[in-house]
Formats: structure tokens, sequence, C-alpha cells
């Protein structure tokens, strides 16, 4: 316990290092070197909060790719560098990329910063593009929007946080890994317009496809790093570089394409001056020149000491707080009677003159008169006990929240069984309508169809949310769970289509 009071005290320095921050920075511009005769600009520290989810999908059963798990862990790692918040996501299947995208969409808040990155199998499909989990298997076209990740689904969630800028970045133009089940022969991805403050980067151009490269790190990302950690540049000028140097490792094979309607203006990395008549580089160099001691800094030198003497102060009071209080609490806990405690108290009220301003033998309403309270055993500020208040009460609200997304996934995982109606076409476009009856024994499903005069019988089992029945026929029905508690499918090799719906 004793360490943990120990932190206490850093709380209420923060004003006093804040003020000494603001004191160095007022210093070092009083003393920057002269301007050389070039003009210069004051731009402000970009302070909007930046939120980032990176996502790197290598280790499929089929197609394995070498590079996006690396890739998305030095992505992750230069962001961090650069101020972001990331979530650094690796190999994910359906439902843990469609949980991470929705953690992604509740981070991001009005006026801020929102990143996505992506590597790993993507493919498009009848103009939507899609980011491919490590666990599917798609046997048709008419699969991949049901067990594959709409790009849209991103940017939706961008789009609804009103976010000053949003930044999707997908490296996910290799070649399709489903494609030979395919009856289209789309590659790389399509373009689609980016919704209102966004810019959407692709590794290659549309319809295009990069390779996998053949270093630790792919073409397009190991580039996009490079010019991200460039000082002063706007987001439009690290992509326009980036297409530079993709262009030249590549020898104008692989082109980067970008779909932008971006309103405002962000830079990665911004070094607080901008030279006009010089580089970047030149500039931060330039305001990182070694100055000769000044009154300012000599100002400084006192605010820290003096900031250092209040914490040590504070730690020695909180210290003899703790040690008095253990003593008290001792002789409290022994079998000695109340005569011994009566006894303790006066001693204790006697070197804290606060204890006598409450009722005796209260520990917590002493400590409350100096502002400190007893939480969990442990003594804190009246900060540390909100913001303890506020994450207990945060955890108990996500628990109960994976508690209602858990019992939901298992109601959307299991099909009804009872009465369906049944509505579909044939694979030479005439429709049909009747009725199935769905039972089970164990994991295997019963189905029952009745098709005007006709009967079919056939029986399957459910995989995730797929449940392929085989009915007699060469090729089986296979039908996907919706979260509504319908069965949609097709059967004849995809040719023809069927949905069940539950009747009540």
């Amino acid at each position: 316990m004793l360490h943990r009071l120990l932190t206490i005290i850093a709380v209420s320095l923060i004003p006093v290092l804040a003020q000494a921050s603001e004191l160095a920075g007022s210093s070092k511009k009083s003393i920057e070197p002269a301007d050389r005769g070039l003009s210069r600009v004051e731009t402000p520290r970009d302070s909007r909060k930046r939120i980032a989810l990176v996502v790197g999908n290598g280790q499929y059963a089929s197609s394995p790719l070498k590079n996006p798990v690396s890739d998305a862990r030095a992505m992750a790692a230069t962001l961090r560098r650069l101020g972001f918040e990331v979530d650094e996501q690796i190999n994910l299947g359906y439902m843990p990329f469609n949980e991470a995208i929705e953690a992604f969409g509740n981070k991001l808040k009005p006026g801020g910063i929102g990143l996505f990155y992506y590597a790993g199998h993507g493919m498009q499909v009848q103009g939507a593009n899609y980011l491919i989990p490590v666990d599917a298997t798609i046997r048709t076209e008419n699969e991949v929007r049901y067990k594959a990740i709409d790009a849209g689904l991103i940017l939706a969630k961008m789009e609804s946080a009103k976010s000053d800028v949003n930044i999707v970045v997908l490296d996910a133009c290799r070649d399709n890994p489903f494609a030979r089940s395919f009856r289209s022969a789309s590659k790389g991805l399509a373009q689609i317009d980016a919704p209102t403050g966004t810019i959407i980067a692709y590794a290659t151009s549309p319809g295009k496809t990069a390779s996998d490269g053949k270093g630790k790190n792919g073409t397009y990302t190991e580039a996009l790093i490079q010019a991200m950690e460039s000082p002063d540049l706007k987001v439009e000028e690290v992509f326009k570089r980036v297409r530079r140097l993709v262009l030249d490792k590549t020898n104008n094979v692989q082109v980067p394409w970008e779909s932008s309607s971006l309103v405002g203006d962000f830079r990665f990395i911004r070094t607080g001056t901008v030279s006009s008549a010089n580089s970047s580089q030149q500039s931060a160099q330039a305001i990182n020149q070694p100055s000769p001691p000044s009154k300012e800094a000599e100002d400084l030198d006192e605010l820290i000491a003096r900031a250092e003497a209040e914490e040590r102060a504070k730690r020695e009071d909180l210290e003899r707080i703790t040690a008095d209080l253990a003593k008290y609490e001792k002789i409290v806990a022994s079998s000695k009677g109340s005569e011994l405690r009566q006894v303790a108290w006066k001693a204790l009220s006697q070197k804290y003159p606060e204890a006598n301003r409450v009722p005796q033998y209260d520990v917590t309403a002493f400590l409350a008169q100096k502002g400190l309270y007893l939480e969990d055993g442990r003594v804190v500020t009246a900060d540390q006990k909100k913001r303890i208040e506020a994450e207990r009460t945060a955890k108990i609200a996500q628990e109960r929240e994976e508690a209602r997304k858990k019992e939901l996934l298992a109601n959307q995982r299991t099909v009804r069984t009872g009465n369906y109606h049944v509505q579909g076409k044939n694979p030479n476009g005439s429709s049909y309508s009747g009725s199935v009856v769905i039972s089970k024994n164990g994991d295997t499903y019963f189905l029952v169809w009745k098709i005007s005069s006709s009967t079919y019988s056939g029986s399957g089992t459910l995989a995730d949310k797929t449940l392929t029945v085989e009915w007699g026929d060469s090729s089986p029905v296979i039908y996907h769970l919706e979260n509504d508690g319908r069965l949609v499918g097709t059967w004849a090799k995809g040719t023809a289509l069927e949905t069940l719906t539950p009747l009540q």
C-alpha cells in the first residue's frame, strides 16, 4: 500500500510541470538562432486525438502471405511514435475482425483523427471491396459478402464518428486466393469514392495487383512508413511521395492510388516552425540548434527545483501519515481493549490537529480533512478516487456489454427449429415458394421442403454461421445464418437462390 501512496503526489504536480513546459517553450522561442533571411510561418501543434486500427492477415490456410504481419507490426510501431493510440491486430478471423472494427468505431470522436490500415488478402465483388479473414472458406462468389469484411463498414464507422480527418490504407491488392472458384475474374480492388473528410489509399491502381514483396516488408508499406516520418508533409504529399518511391522501386510497374475528399489539413509530424524557403528537414535542424543560457532558462531551473521540493514534502507527509495510521490500526486490531484505543487516538490527534475536528476513532473522516480517502484499502486523493470510481463503473458497463454480446452471438449462431416459409429462384430464373420444417438431432439438422406438390428432404451441419445441407443433388444447398434468424443460401452450384424465413 505504501508504494501506491507514493504516487499520489503526481496528480498535484501536473499544473506545475505544465507551467514549466510552457516556460521551456517560450524560452526556446526567444533564443532561437537568426532566421538567416528565411520567411518563417508559425504552425500550432496538432493536439487532435489520433486513433488507429492496424490489421495484418497472413496466416491463411490456402495462399498464405509472408509480409502482412511484419508490415502491420512496423506500421503500428510507426504510428505509436507519431502519437497515435494503436489497436494492433494480427491474423484475425471473421468475428474478431468485426469486433475490432466495432471497438475502433467506438473510440473515434468528433474532431479527431482516425486511421485504418490493412495488409492481407482482399478482393472486389460487384464493385465492392472485401478484406479476407484468415478463417474464411469461400466456395462461390455469392458467399463473399457473408464471410469477408466489407471495406464500406470501416468507412461507415469513420463517417458516423465525424472525425476531422479519416485515413484508410489498403495494402490488400494481392491475387484473389479464391478466384478459381469464381465466375468473374476481377483482379485487385475496386475504386470507391471516399466520404467527406476521408482519404483512401491503395497499394496499387484499381483493378491491378501488387506483389507480397521479397523483403521483411512489402514495397508499398516500406515506402509509406518512410514518407510518414518526413516532417511537415501534408497527408496528400505523403502519398505522393509514396507513389514516387514505389514507382522507382518497381520500375513503374506498381502505381499506388488514392481517392480523397479531405476538407481539413493533417500532418503526421509537425516541427512547430515551418520554413517557406527551405526544406522541412532544414527547418527542423534550425529549430533544434543549441542555444546560449538565458534568464528564462535560469527561471526554469528555479521552477523545476521548487516543484521537486514540493514533491519531496508531499511524499514525506504521505509516508508519515501512512506509517502513523498503520501503527494506530495495529493497536485497534489488538485485543488490549478500548482503553488502549482511546490512548492511541489521543496521540494521533495531538500529532494531527485535523483528527480533533471529526468523530472519535473515525479514520475516514480524519483523512477527508486532509483531502484523502480510503478506497479498496488504499489511501488516495480526490482525483484518484474519481478515477477509480469511473474505472469501476466502466468495468461494470463493459462486463454487461460483453455478456450481452455473448448472449447475442450465441443466439445468432443457432438455427431455429420449426416451420419456415421458402422463397427462391430456380437456375432458369423462374420463382418458387413453399414451406420447410427444420428439426435437429445432436449436431445434425434435418430439413423437409414442400414445394407445390413435391417434397424434398436433406440433412446437414452448421459450421460457424454456414449450414451445408445434402439433399440428393450433385451439389449441396449452402445457407448463411442471418442475425434475424433467416437462412439465405444458394444451390445448383450457386446458380439458384433460396431464402428461408422462420414463422412465428
